[in-house]
């Protein structure tokens, strides 16, 4: 067994805590995104922080048949998902297993004063019963409201799926979000 902590303290009282119950795994000082190669390859592959990239670098030190799972989420908000992804020919594929729970998001934390007093007031479609508010400001070169909106309509119209039904493919070439089946795939 082995595990990799980026922060060298943290790595030293895991690695005394680790001894003390007598277990003896190699503890790594270094940045887990590279995985560790000398230790491959691995039945399992877990990381107990968020990932916006699977690293390929895990799929090419996991074994055939061996699984990775690793909190994932896209760079446009902080809603995770646990994927678990089982190894087969060089490429990790699996669906998210549930939801991680994450600290509300304030929205004063992302917006400047400078944007909420230049922004646009526009409306939407959207009622309110199927988001809780029917109006929006919009600020910058591009229309995000009107891109979650259109997000919003491809959800409902696909009978608003749960996470359950979206999956993660991850190969040499990338990764790749899918919705109940992983032929049909975008990249992130």
């Amino acid at each position: 067994m082995t595990t990799v902590e980026v922060d060298a303290a943290v790595a030293a009282a895991a690695r005394e805590s680790l001894r003390r119950a007598g277990l003896g795994p190699t503890v790594v000082t270094g940045d887990g995104y590279g995985g560790h190669l000398p230790g491959a390859p691995y039945d399992r592959v877990i990381a107990t922080c968020g990932m916006r990239e699977i690293p390929y670098a895990w799929v090419e030190q996991t074994a055939p048949g061996g699984i990775v799972v690793a909190p994932w989420g896209t760079r446009y908000g902080n809603g995770d998902a646990v994927a678990r992804l089982v190894v087969e020919d060089g490429v990790a594929s699996g669906r998210f297993t549930r939801l991680v729970r994450r600290a509300a998001v304030r929205h004063g934390d992302y917006v400047s004063q400078e944007g909420a007093d230049g922004a646009d007031a526009s409306t939407t479609t959207v009622t309110e019963a199927e988001f809780h508010t029917g109006r929006y400001t919009q600020y910058g070169p591009r229309r995000l409201w009107d891109e979650v909106e259109a997000a919003f309509r491809w959800w409902t119209g696909r009978g608003k799926p749960g996470v359950e039904r979206f999956g993660l493919t991850v190969d040499a070439g990338g990764q790749y979000v899918w919705l109940d089946d992983p032929a049909a795939s975008w990249g992130i």
